[in-house]
């Protein structure tokens, strides 16, 4: 697991955590590795979904609380951003 450090629309470090430190993070992405490269490869091609829609369709964001959850609704377009411009840069 990783967390991502967002300030606007900045990521601002990117760590490695232990088990332990999820309990930090405000919300968490789970998926598989084989899900993210589907993912990955979505987005790459232009036809797959955004995080949200993944979200709809198979709840991958998980938080302790709804007030957690709502963050993820209230900032998605920073990390989506940051993970569409990394698969960009490798394309």
């Amino acid at each position: 697991a990783f967390l991502l450090d967002f300030e606007g629309f900045s990521c601002h470090g990117v760590k490695k955590l232990s088990a332990k430190d999820l309990r930090d993070a405000d919300y968490l992405i789970e998926m598989s590795p084989e899900a993210w490269d589907e993912f990955l490869c979505g987005r790459l091609r232009g036809d797959g979904p955004t995080l949200v829609e993944l979200d709809v369709q198979q709840q991958i964001v998980k938080a302790d609380n709804p007030r957690d959850k709502q963050d993820f609704f209230r900032f998605h377009l920073s990390l989506q951003a940051f993970v569409d411009a990394g698969v960009a840069a490798t394309a």
